[in-house]
């Protein structure tokens, strides 16, 4: 009950007079006692507060980020994702056209085993063997630097005695001014013997005898000009000596040149005793894997 000595107190309605609706409240605050609170930056989309960096720096990031992962793709990925297709188709002449474009040489390449160049193009995967596609280069070369002149020769320091059939030792003496013209220099000895003097410059490390008794069975068999015959036989064996082993490293720009050199031959696909040098994975192909 009310009297004149009853002190009546003025109920509190829990206003905060120092609360700012637009002033930003963190965790701690107990406005109202409720239980709310704001989504971190790690549980809402990544949004936040913080803000965000000039697009320079986000596109630097960015390309680092690519590089990294091109980086990180191993030889060993490559290989595994084709262990479950078939067989890949050789090129032809339809593809060759679409490979040789202006952009070719700013395609990312990449080596497999040590023995294959692998690059995209549009209608897939380019897979090239790396010996065979520089033997293709080096022939070309060397048949156009016999057709312009005549081949230097390297004397020997040991000569080497050929021992001839009857057979083969009347085809040597008709083939011996062509094999002089192309560096070879040839002197007869006692029956069907001969003395190997001196080879065409580049072919020191080159079996002699055995490129000899092979281009003598080639010219038997007929079909093309003696010279023919001995340009392509010689051009072959050098340029299969001298091509890039298989297991060797490549760099970048090595394997570019090597390429740009290859596909710009009137014939890239195939060595020059038929070997296949490039094939296509095809994007059909590819779209199978996954």
């Amino acid at each position: 009950a009310f009297n004149d000595h009853t002190v009546v107190t003025a109920p509190e309605d829990g206003i905060d007079p120092t609360y700012n609706p637009f002033k930003p409240q963190s965790k701690s605050s107990a406005g109202g006692g409720s239980s709310y609170h704001p989504q971190s930056a790690g549980n809402f989309g990544g949004y936040s507060s913080n803000p965000l960096p000039d697009w320079e720096k986000l596109y630097q990031n960015f390309e680092k980020g690519k590089q990294e992962g091109i980086a990180s793709i191993t030889e060993q990925d490559v290989e595994d994702s084709f262990s479950d297709i078939g067989e890949v188709e050789p090129v032809n002449n339809g593809v060759q056209a679409e490979i040789i474009t202006p952009d070719m040489s700013s395609a990312m390449c990449m080596q497999m085993k040590g023995r294959y160049i692998l690059s995209p193009i549009k209608s897939g995967l380019m897979i090239v063997d790396q010996h065979r596609a520089h033997v293709r280069v080096l022939f070309e070369q060397y048949i156009k630097q016999l057709d312009a002149t005549t081949i230097s020769s390297q004397r020997v320091l040991f000569p080497e005695v050929l021992q001839l059939t009857t057979s083969q030792n009347i085809i040597l003496k008709e083939l011996e001014p062509e094999m002089e013209k192309i560096g070879f220099n040839l002197a007869q000895l006692s029956g069907n013997d001969w003395s190997i003097n001196a080879v065409p410059a580049g072919m020191e490390n080159v079996n002699i005898k055995d490129t000899i008794l092979q281009v003598i069975d080639e010219v038997s068999m007929g079909g093309t000009s003696i010279t023919t015959k001995v340009y392509e036989s010689i051009a072959l064996r050098v340029a299969k000596s001298a091509a890039i082993p298989y297991g060797k490293t490549m760099l970048q720009e090595e394997m570019d040149t090597l390429l740009s050199k290859l596909l710009c031959l009137p014939n890239p696909n195939y060595t020059p005793d038929g070997k296949t040098i490039i094939s296509v994975l095809s994007n059909d192909q590819l779209e199978k894997m996954f």
